[in-house]
């Protein structure tokens, strides 16, 4: 293990979908202040969603790891990142964590496995890829990344998780037996992270679409091939996508909803 664990919070998109919801409401509407207001920022059961996120962190440290040694980074995109310096500001979260991946709109961001790639601290992560998933119903497997799993294969140290074997981006219910869904969650190792440039290297030279290398579901795709990658089962996610799954999620997380 590495004196050092890195989390990064992929913060430089634009959420377009939510924008594009909250830009509809009436002027007068209590949700409209929230246009313009990265998802990371967006305020859940009272504080933004990313405290909940480093409350949580900070409470929960990974196995064998003090709260204190762990290094928390932000990317972020030039058109919030004065949001970011203000809200540090506030929770006395150091400036020199927050970076601006340099896009100004989602016409040319970057993209998520590009700003991982950005992150130099992105180096320090432990040595084994760990992700998380969690059930969903035969309905639900078009609207995410579903991973296939070797159950045989444990883990030697951390218990529950199963070697990735397999990745579909949102597959119809006949075309994978697996019902785990995969979120953008992960703990890269360092030696999984130069598959990263090689990775962005490969996509540009077959297509060089930004489609290619915005979603992360296809960087994990791709690097399961390639590198040993883990799966832990957790409970669910809250997916924060449009206005009404903001609302739900609010709810949730103000204990309105049970589950």
């Amino acid at each position: 293990m590495l004196e050092k664990t890195a989390v990064l919070f992929l913060a430089a998109g634009y959420g377009t979908r939510l924008q594009r919801d909250l830009l509809q409401l009436p002027a007068d509407d209590e949700l409209a202040r929230l246009v313009n207001v990265p998802k990371a920022l967006l305020p859940l059961a009272g504080k933004p969603l990313i405290d909940h996120w480093l409350d949580l962190i900070a409470s929960k440290p990974a196995s064998g790891t003090d709260a204190s040694e762990l290094d928390t980074f932000i990317i972020c995109n030039d058109a919030n990142v004065k949001q970011f310096v203000e809200w540090a500001k506030g929770r006395s979260f150091p400036l020199n964590r927050i970076f601006s991946d340099g896009s100004t709109s989602n016409e040319n961001r970057r993209g998520a496995v590009q700003d991982i790639h950005f992150m130099d601290a992105a180096k320090k992560i432990q040595p084994d890829s760990l992700v998380t998933c969690y059930r969903v119903s035969d309905e639900e497997t078009r609207k995410f990344g579903i991973i296939e799993l070797d159950a045989a294969v444990d883990h030697p140290l951390v218990n529950g998780a199963s070697r990735i074997v397999g990745f579909k981006e949102k597959p119809g219910p006949e075309a994978s037996k697996s019902r785990l869904a995969c979120p953008c969650f992960y703990f890269f190792s360092a030696p999984t992270l130069p598959h990263v440039l090689q990775f962005l290297q490969a996509a540009r030279k077959e297509n060089g679409k930004l489609e290619e290398i915005d979603a992360t579901g296809k960087f994990l795709a791709w690097v399961i091939h390639r590198s040993s990658v883990w799966a832990l089962p957790v409970s669910g996610r809250l997916d924060i996508g449009g206005l009404s799954s903001f609302i739900e999620a609010n709810k949730y997380l103000s204990g309105g909803l049970s589950s």
